[in-house]
Order: structure tokens, then C-alpha cells, then sequence
């Protein structure tokens, strides 16, 4: 076995993780069983651990992924304020991630996405 053929299986698996191992095969030239025992060994070696869904965020009619970062006053920062303010982002169902943390001189960032600039305009004025 070609010592280089991991490292490209990992390659073409990043490109389309849906490939069957007889197209992986045709792209490296080796054989189907080679290539199943390759992706085998790097599953076992944690190599790769999952392969996953990328939605089409565009085709499900968003158009903005944004990164807020937020700065909130020290003083308003107790654990029973962050629950509160996790419950009240959860009621946005485009916001993926909300969390705080110091960086950038912020302490905090949520991650969502909107179908327009209006949508997140509103949401922003609304999370004010």
C-alpha cells in the first residue's frame, strides 16, 4: 500500500464524505477492497471520527450567517443573568450558538443566521 494513500483518502473524504469506496477507488487508483480497508483503519485509528451533513444554508433560504459579539457590563454577568439570557436566545430558532467568553475586548458572541439583513437588523434590536 502507497504510504501517501491515507492522507489522500482523508482528502477526497473532505471534498464529498458521501463517495462510494468504488469512486474513492477510481479517483486513487487502487483497488475498492484497498480503499475500504484504508477508511477502515482510519476510522479504528480515530482519524476520522464522523462523517456529517453540511446544510445548504442558502437553499434553505437564509443569506446572512452572523457573528454578534456582544459586550455586557461586568456587574450584570452572575450565572442566574446568562441562564436568562440562554433561555431568551433559545427563542430564536436561527440562532445556532450564543456563549460568553473574553476576546477581542467582548464578552460574548452569538452565531445565527437570517434570511436578510432586516431579519437580523430586527433580532439584533430586539436582543437589545
Amino acid at each position: 500500500m502507497r504510504k501517501e494513500l491515507p492522507q489522500q483518502l482523508l482528502r477526497e473524504l473532505l471534498k464529498d464524505s458521501k463517495r462510494s469506496d468504488r469512486d474513492l477507488s477510481k479517483a486513487l487508483k487502487v483497488s475498492q477492497p484497498t480503499i475500504t480497508r484504508t477508511r477502515h483503519r482510519l476510522e479504528k485509528n480515530g482519524m476520522i471520527e464522523d462523517c456529517t451533513v453540511i446544510p445548504n444554508f442558502r437553499r434553505m433560504g437564509f443569506e446572512i450567517l452572523a457573528l454578534s459579539f456582544v459586550k455586557m457590563r461586568p456587574e450584570i454577568l452572575s450565572p442566574q443573568t446568562m441562564e436568562e439570557a440562554r433561555k431568551y436566545a433559545a427563542k430564536f430558532p436561527n440562532a445556532i450558538f450564543a456563549s460568553t467568553g473574553e476576546g477581542l475586548g467582548m464578552t460574548g458572541v452569538i452565531i445565527s443566521f437570517h434570511k436578510s439583513y432586516t431579519d437580523y437588523h430586527q433580532k439584533t434590536n430586539q436582543l437589545r
